[in-house]
């Protein structure tokens, strides 16, 4: 359901019943109140959506098909904009006919006479709902991949071995103190640098192994290779690859 543009300002001359008759030929939710805000009108789509009466007052009962959580934050910002007369925007959850609650963008303008005074309120409801599942969805996304990115470095840090995350061209992406002191270096400085350039005496072993995981997808666990460190071939390097 999309969103009537909404009224012109030369929408006051229109009579109610002209007001009507245009609104009730528009596929979406469209409603009119007086200039103080009392709501006077919903066209058929609105009725319709709600399952509300025709012949109900349509003041308290849009007040009742607002979800209870939200209908603070509803009546606070209209009240807001009549009182400033400044366009009505806020999202709100709205009952649908079969009892289910969706987000709808509410939004309204208020129409002014000749002389400016505000002589009503054409606005329309607008479903959102599939957008905001999507913005919940992201969110929800995001504070996993935070969730997850806290317990990497938690692991890196305290990990008793060794440890790195390589990407597809074989360079440190993350990697621990302990394997950062295989190199005889820091983190920082292999951050970036490809396995070949940090061990380069065991890349020969661990070559076929990351090329066999990146061309088959299959995990490979628990193979060790031994060899000396690059900054030191006196030292031997172990690496457990999994």
């Amino acid at each position: 359901m999309t969103a009537f543009a909404g009224a012109g300002p030369h929408a006051a001359a229109l009579t109610d019943a002209e007001f009507r008759l245009i609104a009730e030929s528009i596929p979406h939710v469209v409603w009119m109140a007086g200039p103080d805000g009392s709501t006077q009108y919903f066209n058929r789509q609105g009725l319709t959506y709600a399952g509300y009466p025709p012949d109900g007052d349509y003041d308290t009962g849009w007040a009742s098909l607002i979800h209870p959580d939200d209908i603070d934050r509803a009546r606070t910002t209209w009240n807001e904009a009549i009182r400033a007369q400044t366009p009505y925007r806020v999202d709100y959850r709205v009952r649908r006919f079969d009892g289910e609650y969706r987000w709808h963008a509410i939004r309204g303008l208020p129409i002014r006479d000749a002389r400016g005074e505000v002589v009503r309120w054409i606005g329309t409801a607008t479903d959102i709902e599939e957008t905001k599942s999507l913005e919940t969805d992201l969110r929800t996304a995001q504070r996993e991949t935070a969730e997850a990115l806290t317990m990497l470095e938690t692991l890196l840090a305290k990990a008793p071995v060794g440890f790195a995350i390589i990407d597809r061209d074989f360079r440190l992406v993350r990697l621990n103190e302990m394997l950062a002191a295989m190199g005889r270096s820091t983190v920082a400085e292999q951050v970036g640098k490809t396995i070949a350039e940090t061990v380069p005496e065991l890349w020969p072993h661990v070559e076929p192994i990351y090329r066999h995981v990146l061309d088959s997808g299959e995990a490979v666990v628990d193979i060790e290779v031994t060899g000396p460190a690059s900054a030191d071939p006196s030292v031997i390097s172990t690496m457990l690859t999994s």
